[in-house]
Parts: C-alpha cells; structure tokens; sequence
C-alpha cells in the first residue's frame, strides 16, 4: 500500500479480509496512510533518522552469532 502507485494483490486483498474487519482495515489503511505520509515528509525536510533502527539491528545480529547482548539506551539530547 506504501508503493507509489498503491498495490494491493488479491490475495493479500482476500486474506487481510479473512483476518480483520471492514472497521479494522479502515484503521489499519489510514495508519499506512499516516506514516507514509510522514516518511514522505520527513526525507522532503530533510530530517533523518535517529539511529534506533540500526542499534537495533546491531545487536540482534550480534544475539544471532552467539555475541553479548549489552543493554542499550539511545543518547537523548539535552536541549
């Protein structure tokens, strides 16, 4: 649905329809509507990322591989 022009199969079509409701998949086509509105907006403005998906990824990698999993907390700005 976030592909320009949207593209929904249908069978994709079919099963979200066995899952959810008529209500349910209003909510869930408005809620990826807004955010990829909000991606949209946000590489216009040029605003990037804060880094949260990368840590993430890094330490499940290091999780897979056996590695120490360390506790991690982003860096908040003090401004």
């Amino acid at each position: 649905m976030s592909a320009t022009p949207a593209q929904v199969t249908d069978g994709l079509r079919e099963r979200l329809r066995k899952r959810f409701t008529t209500p349910q998949l209003v909510e869930l086509g408005g809620a990826i509507a807004w955010e990829n509105y909000r991606a949209r907006s946000n590489r216009v403005f040029g605003f990037g990322s804060e880094g949260f998906y990368e840590e993430t990824e890094n330490l499940t990698t290091e999780a897979r591989r056996g590695g120490e999993q360390k506790e991690h907390l982003p860096q908040m700005n003090a401004e």
